[in-house]
């Protein structure tokens, strides 16, 4: 998938950006920037697409993505309805290395945060043990300036760099892009598919949108995504049906028809080879373990 680029503006006085969004959904569209960004959810639920990893989020995540590395949280549909009251909330860090005296390798005492930066090129979920610890330090951060702003910036990167709790989310072969042309086609069959993924999806219509044939369209589909057009409808649809087993209690049958499936031995299949457990256990084991989350921030008027 092509990115866009975005600009990351600092303040004057400041080496990096850090910020707490809220709003009605996320908006930035599928795009990257030279510096890292860490992003913790206190608030919304989604798809989160890292490289070429598509997962569903929620509160409570924490990640860590490198540079350059494209990224989109899409917020759920219902976000986007009129009159919804719910409301996304989520504390945001970019910083580039070099602005924070991070560009020296004869420093030994920050071997391990270079390490980490080195990992983060595709992307780090991590585990729940971390998770609280920083995004405290994170809320503390957004309300100091100077030096001790800076101090709890590096404090965060220590931790990290000391945890190895955490998943890989982009496939080590991931390669990014920055072609505007090529990023305006897949923006527009990525678009076509989100609204359309209940319904059965024609591979020529999607080539159509794009003014490609089929088989040059799937080429093109796989080199700037890293997945076939099928399996990336497919996680779509798996993404969702994660949503509805945990935000009601429809049955599984319902569940995989309103996410555009047409049968149940199907559907099971992808979602355990995706989630790596049944549409059941997924429920079961989601209600058992529901990330603890801090404070939500108070709407911005």
């Amino acid at each position: 998938m092509r990115p866009q680029f975005v600009k990351v503006v600092n303040n004057p006085d400041e080496s990096f950006h850090a910020a707490r969004f809220t709003g009605a959904h996320f908006f930035v569209p599928w795009h990257f920037h030279p510096e890292l960004e860490l992003n913790y959810i206190v608030q919304s639920t989604g798809t989160r697409f890292v490289g070429n990893n598509i997962e569903r989020f929620a509160p409570g995540e924490l990640t860590l993505v490198g540079a350059g590395l494209p990224h989109l949280w899409k917020s759920d549909a219902d976000y986007y309805q009129p009159g919804s009251e719910k409301l996304v909330d989520a504390i945001v860090i970019r910083f580039s290395p070099d602005n924070i005296g991070l560009d020296r390798k004869d420093i030994p005492e920050i071997a391990e945060i270079l390490k980490l930066i080195h990992i983060a090129k595709r992307g780090m979920i991590f585990h729940e043990s971390v998770r609280k610890v920083i995004a405290r330090h994170m809320t503390d951060l957004l309300q100091e300036t100077g030096m001790q702003r800076y101090i709890i910036l590096l404090t965060i990167l220590d931790i990290l760099s000391r945890c190895n709790q955490y998943t890989l989310l982009s496939g080590e072969g991931f390669m990014t892009a920055t072609r505007m042309e090529d990023a305006s086609r897949i923006n527009t069959v990525c678009d076509y598919i989100f609204k359309n993924f209940r319904e059965d999806i024609a591979l020529e219509k999607a080539a159509s949108l794009v003014f490609m044939n089929t088989s040059s369209f799937s080429r093109y589909f796989k080199r700037h995504t890293g997945k076939s057009f099928t399996d990336f409808i497919v996680e779509i649809r798996i993404s969702n049906a994660c949503k509805m087993l945990i935000e009601g209690d429809d049955p599984v049958a319902h569940i995989l028809y309103e996410c555009g499936f047409h049968n149940q031995s199907h559907f099971n299949l992808f979602f355990k080879k995706k989630v790596g457990m049944t549409p059941l256990e997924y429920r079961k084991s989601h209600f058992l373990n529901l990330a603890e989350t801090i404070s939500p921030a108070r709407p911005v008027i």
